[in-house]
């Protein structure tokens, strides 16, 4: 599966804006692990989950990120300190390396 620049961005996006924290007990590792499950995200390159993760560890809420990779919550139910904007233009950094 080939996924576009845009793809990747609304899947960023799509992660929810609001208050949150740090990735706590979920690991990077975690994160990219429970992303490779879901269909739509299948077939990345490594570079581009690495980079997503990386930014949800900095912006996800901690309890959020832990019960999204738990599938308690889907991707679009994590709260994040960031705006829409912010990250937006960091996902357009994770495309673009």
């Amino acid at each position: 599966m080939k996924f576009t620049r845009t793809g990747l961005i609304c899947l960023v996006v799509v992660a929810g804006l609001a208050t949150g924290c740090g990735g706590g007990d979920v690991t990077k590792e975690d994160f990219i692990a429970k992303v490779k499950t879901e269909k739509e995200f299948q077939g990345l390159p490594q570079k581009a989950y690495d980079c997503m993760a990386d930014l949800m560890m900095n912006s996800a809420n901690k309890e959020d990120l832990k019960q999204y990779v738990d599938g308690k919550k889907t991707m679009d139910q994590i709260k994040q300190t960031k705006s829409d904007a912010e990250m937006q233009k960091d996902a357009e950094k994770c495309v673009s390396q």
